[in-house]
């Protein structure tokens, strides 16, 4: 996102649209972070992101076209946009609180962040894999990008900053892990037969009818809650998991890549090679070069 010069800044809060934001550094991952409460959101003019943006609903909605494609973000939910996507505005009307916060990569800078190289690392392969992509946030993670925000635009001392990017950090990688491992909840509970079902099924899944069955709900009941228990399709959290699980295989064994895909369920390695590199942001062969350099160093 950009941001508005200090005048525009200062006209937006005297029409009582409350923008506040910085483009202030943090260190070694937080490149900006703002923080928009708006009755009504502005139109956002088209643009190329730099760096990942992680985007937070914290109330309202906000609902934006990624690479021409629309998403709407919901209260209590997030989603991350990769670099060299194309932003802009979907033309429905947005309001709410929402954070915006712009992590680079610091393994492409000199940051002297080697000590952190294997969260940074599991950070980023989190970061791929949502591109896009909805996701429940907690109370946590809406606390700690306030916080964040609020070291930045007061001037804390760096180390200060440091320490909420880390306590940020640490809450976004929570959120990005849990729909995979559902956070307890009254729902997550009534979805516990299919929960169980898709753990010890084959590996491509089982039909949402017979999931739905087991969970005694509708097809249409049973496809929302799960959305919004996971943030995401039966389809897609099954195809998550294959993909995560067969990377984990690809880090672990030698392998043949052909054979890893078979045994994840996957009818061919092109296919499978298609998908790996929409979750994982690489393609198989890449991954496991790039992970076992990582190993190694």
């Amino acid at each position: 996102m950009t941001t508005p010069t200090p005048e525009h800044a200062t006209r937006l809060q005297a029409d009582r649209l409350y923008w506040y934001g910085t483009e202030h550094q943090c260190w070694p991952l937080v490149e900006f972070v703002a923080c928009h409460r708006m009755r009504r959101h502005t139109p956002i003019k088209e643009h190329r992101l730099r760096v990942h943006e992680v985007v937070l609903v914290e109330s309202g909605a906000l609902q934006l076209k990624i690479n021409r494609k629309t998403i709407k973000i919901t209260a209590r939910q997030g989603t991350i946009i990769p670099p060299e996507s194309l932003i802009t505005h979907a033309g429905a009307p947005n309001s709410g609180t929402v954070f915006w916060i712009g992590l680079r990569d610091p393994r492409k800078h000199d940051l002297g962040v080697s000590f952190v190289a294997g969260e940074v690392e599991k950070l980023f392969t989190h970061l791929r894999r949502f591109k896009a992509t909805p996701f429940p946030v907690s109370d946590a993670l809406l606390d700690a990008a306030r916080e964040v925000f609020e070291r930045v635009q007061s001037g804390a001392p760096r180390l200060a900053k440091f320490a909420a990017e880390a306590e940020f950090t640490a809450h976004l990688m929570q959120c990005l892990e849990s729909p995979v491992t559902p956070a307890a909840s009254d729902e997550s509970a009534l979805l516990a037969p299919a929960f169980a079902a898709l753990l010890e099924g084959p590996p491509a899944g089982l039909p949402v009818d017979s999931l739905a069955r087991l969970c005694h709900m509708s097809r249409t009941t049973f496809n929302a809650m799960f959305k919004r228990v996971t943030g995401m399709t039966p389809r897609l959290w099954v195809n998550r998991r294959r993909i995560e699980s067969a990377a984990n295989e690809l880090v672990r064994s030698n392998c043949a890549v052909h054979d890893i895909a078979a045994r994840f369920g996957f009818v061919t390695s092109q296919h499978f090679a298609t998908m790996f590199k929409a979750v994982m942001g690489a393609s198989p062969t890449d991954y496991r070069a790039e992970r076992t350099k990582t190993d190694s160093a």
